[in-house]
């Protein structure tokens, strides 16, 4: 079944408007620097306070953080996942990957993975004992 008029080729669309390609340039330079904004506002923001926390959930977190020591300089970033518990129970179990990317360095700064659990008493969470983490670490 013929869409079109016989003896004419077939409607092609009609190519985008001068005002449609306008719009998403705007868009494309407005998203941009909404991008750009919000790095600059991040950057400040670490250099004035030394870190940048993003919490998903209850304990859970990354921490990005600037290194300021005599012998090493740089960024640390830490990591902290949920392994065991329930925020509703008394006790959690956080895996925290913690990562450097150093300028200078005397070589002491390390990748490092650490094992915790964390109590609930009162209002507060209390390190305590190390756990054992799935994957083996202590």
């Amino acid at each position: 079944m013929e869409t079109h008029a016989p003896g004419l080729p077939p409607a092609q669309p009609a190519p985008a408007s001068g005002a449609s390609r306008l719009l998403s340039g705007c868009a494309l330079i407005l998203l941009t620097a909404c991008c750009a904004f919000y790095l600059s506002g991040a950057l400040v923001r670490l250099a004035t306070r030394g870190e940048l926390v993003l919490r998903q959930a209850g304990l859970e977190e990354t921490r990005l953080w600037l290194v300021r020591q005599p012998e090493s300089s740089g960024l640390g970033l830490s990591d902290s996942r949920r392994i065991s518990g329930e925020q509703a129970e008394n006790r959690v179990c956080l895996r925290t990957r913690i990562r450097f990317l150093l300028l200078r360095s005397d070589g002491s700064r390390t990748a490092l993975e650490e094992c915790r659990c964390y109590d609930l008493r009162g209002e507060a969470w209390i390190a305590g004992p190390s756990c054992t983490a799935p994957g083996g670490l202590p």
